[in-house]
Parts: structure tokens; sequence; C-alpha cells
């Protein structure tokens, strides 16, 4: 799979194979939801948001996401807490994640809001 190289030799690499890959997001996804467990050198490669392990000793998901969007050319750099954060302009791939992020704004937003809050008082109406 071709990749990237990493940042500053070691930084987006978990994997430690010289090449940060989606195969690199996806073994910090799986850490980041308890499927494996990595090695101290391995979360200092992975922590590509600056922020650290959790109270649980793992990284969070949001260093998975960052290692994909460097990997999909959507980013060129890791950036520290503080940095802004400049995108290029999404590719469709991207443009297709942030309109399903997008809508599920929309769709939370429609049923904590009120939006459906009459069907679904009528719905569990019907219900009793």
């Amino acid at each position: 799979m071709a990749g990237r190289p990493p940042i500053d030799g070691y930084l987006g690499d978990p994997d430690m194979d010289g090449v940060v890959t989606l195969e690199d997001a996806q073994l910090v996804t799986d850490a980041s939801v308890g499927k494996v467990i990595l090695t101290e050198e391995q979360i200092r490669r992975g922590d590509v948001t600056f922020m650290g392990v959790d109270a649980r000793g793992r990284l969070d998901i949001a260093n998975a996401l960052r290692i994909a969007q460097y990997v999909n050319g959507v980013i060129d750099t890791f950036p520290k807490p503080g940095e802004v954060v400049v995108l290029k302009k999404p590719g469709p791939s991207m443009q297709a994640i942030l309109g399903w992020v997008a809508l599920g704004g929309f769709v939370l937003w429609a049923l904590t809001r009120g939006w459906g809050k009459k069907r679904r008082q009528g719905w569990l109406g019907r219900m009793k």
C-alpha cells in the first residue's frame, strides 16, 4: 500500500514499518476501542493529536482520523495543539464523509430540538 513518510521520522507510524498508511490509522482505531494494546513506542508514534492517552491508557480515535487525513493528502503535517489546521480542498471521499457528518448532525439536531417531537409523541401515544 502506498503511503507517506512519517513526520520527524516516526510520527504517524505506530506499526513502525517506515511508512504512514491507512494500516496505521486502522491500528490506532483498533487500539482506541481496546482490540489491541500498543507499546509505549507505538503510542508515541500514534499520538498525532499530542493529547496523550485517556484514563484507560488508550489513544483517542481522533488520532486515527488525523493519520487517515495525512495519508490521503488532506493535511501535510500533524498540527500541534493551538495551531490552525488548513485543510486542502477535500476530494470526493472526504466530501462524502463530511456530508454524512453534516447529515448526522442535522438528524441529531432534529431529534433533540423538537423537529420530530410531535411525531414522536404521537407515535408513543399510539403505543399506549
